[in-house]
């Protein structure tokens, strides 16, 4: 039996989401943030791979919403803007939050 990789849970948790809510922003928003808190903690490979599904899934939203607003939320996961492969944790990770789900947070995603 072949082993599971990282692009094979990615693909079996997250693609059916991107596909079946593309059409809707706050599907888009959660799942980019989610991603981002992923690539977050992970290593510059998976953080690539992670970036990929990411990639998937705002090209899935750009073909479902014609609203650019709509667009901008999804593309910068409802206005937290780091990119997936510069996050990295910040003070607020040491008092128990996550520097990707930080509002504070910079860049574009």
């Amino acid at each position: 039996m072949p082993t599971a990789t990282l692009a094979d849970f990615l693909d079996d948790g997250f693609r059916p989401i991107a596909r079946d809510g593309a059409g809707q922003v706050e599907v888009g928003m959660r799942l980019r943030r989610t991603l981002k808190a992923l690539a977050s903690s992970a290593t510059s490979d998976d953080a690539e791979t992670i970036r990929t599904a990411a990639e998937q899934a705002l090209a899935r939203a750009n073909a479902a919403l014609d609203d650019e607003g709509d667009l901008a939320a999804v593309r910068t996961g409802g206005g937290l803007t780091v990119p997936l492969a510069d996050a990295r944790p910040d003070h607020n990770a040491a008092a128990g939050g996550h520097a990707a789900c930080s509002p504070e947070s910079s860049g574009t995603v």
